[in-house]
């Protein structure tokens, strides 16, 4: 007895590379991206689902014609049919070619009616059973005539041409796996529509084929044919095109069956019947306009079988709404991101995330541009990037090479962030503003000179010295800088705290050296200091000076110099000189005297004048 459930076939025929969307009225349409994205989307939303391929995948594009056939076998196997048949394409390059390609794929080629003459073996493959949710689906492959016309040349290849043959050999296949309980059966075809029917009508009931899914012919039918008893489905060319085919049992109890259809069923029906699946169909509605008035759309199905009952539901589309209903998303910055830090004079790439929030129309044509401050620039490109359509609760993400000039003078960058964008259904204008602060620094250019030492060579117990100078040549100033003398045979060493240092400022500091020993004098100065951001700092210089021992018997009395000196006469040298002091002495006294006189002598002759006066 057969265990069927609910099943999903997807199916294609004849895409002949072709891998590229084609837009057609604003849409695109085919490729294989959204043929993917198609199967993927089945695969999650159905349970039982198998994708199969009914020859031709090759020959028709470029790409495909440069790589023969290499690139889609790599294509496909991305895309993830579960089983596929070969057509004609498929030999174009030869049978050891595409015994080549058949090794490269990651899902199975079948072919029942290619074989070695000599022995009878076949191909490939003859068929593939899928085994899904305790079902068995037996799927066997079926070729053209055509390919008997490429394999001419080669007298080791045979194929059952025939469709009678063809047909035989279905039966044979079929026969030796109903005992296994095959659940479902499908023919993969590739010998075109009129031939499909042909091997239908062929077929005994009791092999249990169920669907053909065919090509070669790349007829489009819009619904199955019937023949025999057997689905024949094909999808005409392409990737634009699927077909998709459910299949289930229907429910034997059929009260049970219509009281579940019409909803009158009781719990325990519904309990009952809930084993059993039905018929779905893919009902696909083209070129629809919206003219307003709400997105529900009713649907009343029918049956030409009257005794079924008539089905009424609806359908709400999500993309219909009216201009005056319509949502506009805002435009705004979620993230930012400039790196670790910013220095001026150096290029950052300042990477924004702009973000279109909850609405129901897209965002056409957004644009986001920069507004720099003075002595910020771009370090090439445009001010203005181009980010086409957003979706609403979408982010995309653009970058935009920013260089801080040296000359910035100040320590934040604040960045003008402006987006704008049309609502594709309305036409209304967005935009939105934000400001981003970029903290910028000053490279850090505090530099020292040369160490200058007071000589080549210093005594032992003598003091020397060393000096090194510095200079701040940035645009910042620095802070808490000290300087410290460390190294052997220097004596005590030092440390001195020298403070904040403005920009443009310069200065050195000084040590003393007094060596112990005699030997090499070794040692380092080592500046530390806090640049503009707070960031510990040091630099370093070390020095080397030779101490010796001192020469005492550069000091040691000579007796060549004591020579007898002639013995002097007259009166001494000190007596002369005391004899000039006191003549000075004296004349000084002499003037003091006759000066004071001669004013005396003015007073007087003042007051007797007055006294004249008085008489008078």
């Amino acid at each position: 007895m057969k265990n069927l459930k609910k099943l999903t076939i997807l199916h294609s025929n004849d895409m002949h590379g072709d891998f590229l969307a084609e837009q057609i009225d604003e849409r695109l349409v085919g490729g294989v991206s959204l043929l993917s994205g198609y199967v993927n989307k089945v695969r999650r939303e159905e349970k039982n689902v198998i994708y199969a391929v009914a020859g031709d995948m090759f020959r028709g594009s470029v790409i495909d014609s440069e790589y023969k056939d290499t690139s889609t076998i790599g294509i496909m196997n991305l895309v993830g049919p579960d089983v596929a048949t070969i057509g004609n394409h498929e030999i174009d390059y030869g049978l050891a070619h595409l015994l080549f390609l058949e090794k490269c794929a990651d899902f199975p080629i079948i072919n029942a009616n290619l074989h070695i003459k000599s022995n009878g073996r076949r191909m490939f493959r003859p068929f593939w059973i899928a085994h899904i949710d305790d079902m068995k689906i037996l799927f066997i492959g079926i070729i053209t005539e055509e390919v008997l016309a490429a394999t001419k040349t080669d007298e080791l290849i045979g194929s059952f041409v025939d469709i009678g043959e063809a047909a035989r050999e279905v039966g044979n296949i079929c026969n030796a796996y109903n005992a296994i309980d095959i659940d479902f059966t499908v023919l993969l075809t590739h010998i075109g529509f009129e031939e499909d029917k042909k091997l239908a009508a062929m077929l005994d009931p009791d092999w249990g084929v169920d669907v053909i899914i065919g090509g070669h012919s790349h007829t489009k039918l819009e619904e199955p044919f019937k023949v025999n008893d057997i689905y024949i489905v094909q999808v005409g060319t392409g990737t634009g095109e699927i077909g998709q085919l459910f299949d289930s049992n229907d429910d034997p109890n059929a009260t049970r069956l219509q009281n579940v259809r019409n909803g009158s069923a009781s719990p325990e029906e519904v309990a009952a019947n809930a084993q059993y699946n039905y018929y779905s169909y893919v009902i696909l509605f083209r070129d629809v306009i919206y003219n307003g008035g709400g997105n529900t759309l009713p649907i009343n199905l029918s049956y030409l079988d009257t005794a079924k009952p008539l089905q009424q539901f609806s359908v709400t589309l999500g993309q219909c709404v009216d201009k005056d209903q319509t949502t506009s998303p805002n435009l705004l910055v979620r993230t930012s991101s400039y790196g670790d830090s910013v220095t001026a004079g150096q290029a950052f790439d300042l990477s924004l995330g702009l973000y279109a929030t909850d609405g129901n129309e897209n965002l056409d044509d957004v644009i986001v541009s920069l507004t720099l401050p003075e002595n910020i620039s771009l370090n090439g490109g445009s001010l203005s990037s181009y980010l086409g359509t957003i979706c609403p609760k979408q982010t995309r993400d653009v970058t935009f090479q920013v260089m801080p000039a040296s000359g910035f003078t100040g320590t934040v960058a604040s960045i003008t962030v402006n987006m704008t964008g049309t609502g594709s259904v309305t036409g209304k204008e967005v935009s939105g503003t934000t400001t981003i602060s970029v903290p910028v620094s000053q490279p850090d250019r505090f530099e020292v000179g040369q160490l200058e030492l007071s000589g080549d060579t210093i005594y032992v117990g003598d003091t020397g010295s060393v000096s090194l100078s510095y200079v701040n040549k940035g645009k910042n100033p620095v802070s808490n800088l000290e300087a410290r003398l460390t190294g052997t045979n220097l004596g005590a060493g030092g440390y001195q705290y020298l403070g904040n240092l403005a920009a443009g400022t310069e200065g050195s500091v000084d040590f003393d050296i007094v060596p112990d020993a005699a030997g090499t004098v070794s040692g380092i100065i080592t500046l530390n200091y806090e640049d503009a951001s707070g960031n510990p700092q040091t630099i370093s210089k070390d020095f080397s000076v030779s101490a010796e021992e001192m020469n005492m018997d550069d000091f040691n009395y000579d007796p060549s110099m004591d020579d007898t000196q002639p013995e002097q006469t007259g009166m001494p040298v000190w007596a002369w000189v005391l004899i000039g002091v006191c003549g000075a002495v004296v004349v000084i006294v002499v003037i003091v005297v006759v000066v004071r006189k001669r004013k005396k002598a003015k007073a007087l002759a003042a007051l007797e004048a007055e006294d004249s006066d008085e008489d008078l």
